[in-house]
């Protein structure tokens, strides 16, 4: 590795040897205290292994690259790393740099170590959640359970399942409850985690659970509940059962952020979930008497007595259902067209169109001016091009940088705005059609960090990103002009919103807080009511004199905001409390989208349930349901027929549907 160009004079430098003889009775290096001071840390104690000062500067390096090779160092290191060091490394504005330092205090048991994993449990980014998560299973009978808790109730299902494993590795009783809900998720990954982590509970308590999980749909799932069980009968408890070879998958989706570890010692070995950070479980010690012995010889007598009776139920079930099935492909047959799914007194029709394309999360759907061709983007960067018809592929584009923002230019171009781990933006330029061409458009580098998110304008060639430190830059792509920049120091932006007319950007920062900008000439125009937060923002109507906006509040509210560019007055008032659209009262449920259809007349609110609701924009008074979706829907946007909608979701799939 070469020195970085910012080192700090000579007078620092000194050897691996020279420090080690001087570390109990000088005070912390400059450069450490530095770094210290400008993140705002406490340094815990002083005692470093190795060359202290040359981590310090690495972790000062501009470059993320050297910046997470310290990083890994630091936690090859292990419990004698100093923990000053990777809490300035956890607290980086790399999520990489972030997930690896999270990583490596997983081996610093200190109480420190614990509060820092607890915090970054609410990081932004979902591998750096994950990683924390897996550090706390680490921590073992000290681990906070509150926190681990929490985190099985997050969005994403790698932190969910991450957080299950978690659990199973600090083995409390307490947690068999949670375990088993988690049998129910949505995500295999989840419910396979849960499966394997109940082996490290009382087998009796256990064991009605683990015999649902073994019906469960998914093979990887059921095999694991059924290997469990096998344990629990044949009494050997020496270790958890391996993970499936599915869970291979499962680990990508966490690597393929971080690929420039490829070639790092610290790279992942294996897919067992138990390899991710280089050890294998502690075994259990759990001695077999031969009472219990005995005991698992009863139960296993009646779990087969059971079974045999399961066995002929299931039988005599499946004829049923064949029967039913046969009834129902004749009803359907005999009409002539699609019944509507019926959900209450509302209903939606079917998806006529389901793409499944995707291996990840599917963030963005854009559709061609003239409605035949779909581009979706997923959270690896791939972006596919297919038959809004037909659900063929045409295109894929593999990308290692994120996806932000889509928009075709015209029927045959495509262009996506990229994030690059450089902090760079780029926007690619895509031909479909008999001579496919790709084409870097656009670019913009040494941006203060990488970019969170950007939007194209209704004219499909301006776009506003994120440059970072609160910069948002606005530009016209096919004319390479610079129109304007804003800048609200040290924001850090998950929306921004171009007004209907394309004359402002709403820009919805981290903390909650909404503010309107021109978009041409930089100026600031207002800021939502300084007691009012929001989660995601939409615009409704703007003109010369006046802009409405809709925003889901930090409570679950969907609230209206008008505000006057005369008088400068502005409103904010309620239009649809959490309790009228949380249809099934779920207590973790939470506004996912927000869409206003081409006419301004209906309302789309998609939750983290998978249901889009289509409300009245003026009374909120539902209208219909579309249940299609099995898991969160991250986008929605109508098609150039006003009719047919698009929903891209967590469950990676996208699918077309026509209003009612």
């Amino acid at each position: 590795m070469q020195p970085s160009s910012n080192r700090p004079p000579d007078q620092h430098s000194e050897s691996a040897e020279e420090l080690a003889e001087s570390r109990l009775t000088r005070a912390p290096a400059p450069v450490i205290d530095a770094i210290m001071a400008r993140l705002g840390l406490a340094r815990e104690s002083d005692e470093p292994e190795g060359d202290a000062l040359k981590l310090a500067r690495d972790l000062a390096d501009p470059s993320w690259k050297i910046r997470i090779q310290a990083t890994q160092r630091l936690g090859k290191i292990g419990k004698k790393a100093p923990l000053e060091l990777l809490l300035v490394a956890l607290n980086d504005q790399h999520d990489s740099v972030r997930a690896a330092a999270a990583r490596a205090l997983g081996r610093n048991p200190r109480p420190a170590a614990i509060s820092a994993l607890v915090k970054a449990l609410s990081d932004k980014e979902w591998v750096v959640r994950t990683e924390a998560a897996l550090a706390l299973g680490q921590m073992g009978e000290r681990a906070p359970l509150e926190a681990l808790l929490s985190a099985t109730r997050d969005q994403d299902a790698a932190v969910r399942a991450a957080a299950h494993q978690a659990l199973g590795e600090v083995g409390a009783q307490s947690t068999l409850e949670p375990l088993g809900i988690a049998l129910q998720d949505e995500d295999w990954s989840v419910r396979e985690a849960a499966a394997l982590a109940l082996g490290r509970l009382d087998e009796h308590d256990a064991l009605p659970v683990l015999l649902d999980a073994r019906q469960d749909r998914d093979p990887a799932v059921s095999k694991a509940a059924e290997t469990t069980l096998r344990r629990f009968d044949s009494g050997s408890f020496a270790s958890l059962p391996p993970p499936s070879d599915s869970f291979a998958q499962w680990l990508e989706r966490i690597r393929s952020p971080q690929r420039y570890l490829a070639n790092s010692e610290e790279q992942f070995a294996g897919t067992s979930i138990y390899s991710w950070h280089g050890q294998q479980p502690a075994p259990l010690a759990r001695p077999v008497t031969r009472e219990k012995a005995r005991r698992h010889r009863q139960l296993s007598a009646l779990f087969n007595w059971s079974r045999r009776v399961a066995h002929v139920a299931e039988g005599l079930l499946a004829a049923v259902l064949i029967a039913c099935l046969l009834i129902a492909w004749l009803i359907i047959s005999s009409q002539t067209r699609t019944t509507p799914v019926q959900v209450g007194s509302s209903n939606a029709s079917p998806a006529f169109t389901t793409y499944r394309g995707h291996d990840s999360s599917v963030e963005n759907v854009a559709w061609a001016p003239d409605g035949q061709t779909m581009a979706s983007a997923d959270t690896r960067g791939t972006v596919r091009i297919w038959q809004a018809s037909t659900g063929h592929t045409l295109q894929v584009y593999p990308h290692f940088g994120r996806a932000l923002a889509l928009t075709w230019s015209n029927i045959n171009t495509l262009l996506v705005a990229y994030a690059e781990p450089n902090q760079s933006l780029q926007v690619q330029q895509y031909i479909i059609g008999p001579y496919p061409s790709i084409e870097l458009l656009f670019q913009q580098t040494s941006l203060a960090a990488i970019p969170a998110v950007a939007a194209w304008a209704s004219d499909n060639q301006t776009l506003a990103f994120d440059a970072g430190d609160g910069i948002v830059r606005i530009w016209n792509i096919t004319a390479n002009l610079n129109i304007t920049s804003f800048q609200e120091k040290h924001a850090q932006y998950t929306e921004l919103r171009w007004s209907p007319d394309n004359n402002q950007v709403a820009a919805l920062s981290t903390t909650g807080q909404v503010q309107l900008w021109d978009a041409y000439t930089g100026q600031h125009i207002t800021t939502l009511e300084s007691d009012q937060f929001a989660s995601l923002v939409i615009w409704v109507a703007s003109s010369q004199k006046s802009s409405e906006l809709l925003f889901a509040s930090t409570n679950g509210t969907i609230m209206r905001w008008w505000y006057n560019y005369t008088s400068q007055e502005q409103k904010v008032y309620p239009f649809l409390a959490k309790q009228v659209y949380n249809i099934a009262s779920s207590g973790y449920l939470s506004v996912s989208a927000l869409a206003l259809s081409p006419d301004r007349a209906q309302l789309l609110l998609a939750t983290s349930d998978g249901l889009v609701q289509a409300r009245d924009a003026l009374s909120g008074n539902l209208i219909y349901i579309y249940t299609g979706h099995s898991a969160q829907v991250n986008d929605i946007t109508w098609g150039p027929d006003r009719q047919h909608i698009a929903t891209a979701s967590m469950d990676t799939t996208v699918q077309i549907w026509q209003e009612q």
